[in-house]
């Protein structure tokens, strides 16, 4: 996995961002320009460089034929980083440096501002973000959660016990049978 390089020749602005289709596809262009996509990134998967679904964090967008990059999307991307919104799904040992790309941004917008700090992604954060995301998916499937971490068993990680049987994905439900009464 991997972080791109800081580009000191791409502009940062305070733009609107606008429609992620839209943005997605201006940015890659007809014919398909990969390395311009992955500029517009904080991290993106070598494997599946060559496929919108291997980038993450975008925080760059076209204006006026330029690839420029946006101030919002930067503290976008830091919240994200820090675990808002349900985090993000980058591996661990890339958070650091997608972090530390856009502060480097950030700091070429205005070298006085001061970014969030980095948070520590404790065992618990990340099961808090793992129940959010199951959460989701039985959401999303139409089923209820009734109980909390708080609720259930922990593993010795932090994580709910229920979690480390995945024979629940089998019966193609969204939620362990724990989850419910």
């Amino acid at each position: 996995m991997a972080t791109p390089s800081f580009d000191p020749n791409l502009p940062v602005k305070n733009i609107p961002w606008g429609s992620k289709t839209e943005i997605e596809n201006a940015v890659l262009g007809d014919p398909p320009n990969w390395d311009r996509y992955q500029k517009a990134h904080l991290w993106y998967d070598p494997e599946k460089e060559e496929t919108k679904a291997g980038y993450k964090l975008p925080v760059a967008r076209m204006d006026g034929g330029t690839l420029t990059v946006v101030r919002s999307q930067l503290s976008a991307a830091i919240a994200a980083i820090n675990g808002a919104r349900g985090g993000t799904d980058i591996p661990a040992s890339d958070r650091t440096a997608a972090y530390k790309l856009a502060v480097r941004y950030l700091k070429k917008y205005d070298p006085k501002i001061q970014a969030p700090e980095l948070k520590a992604m404790t065992k618990s954060t990340e099961a808090e973000r793992t129940e959010e995301l199951y959460k989701r998916l039985a959401e999303q499937r139409g089923e209820r959660v009734e109980k909390s971490n708080a609720e259930r068993n922990l593993d010795a990680d932090g994580f709910p016990a229920d979690l480390n049987d995945p024979s629940f994905l089998e019966t193609g439900e969204a939620t362990p049978p724990i989850w419910k009464d």
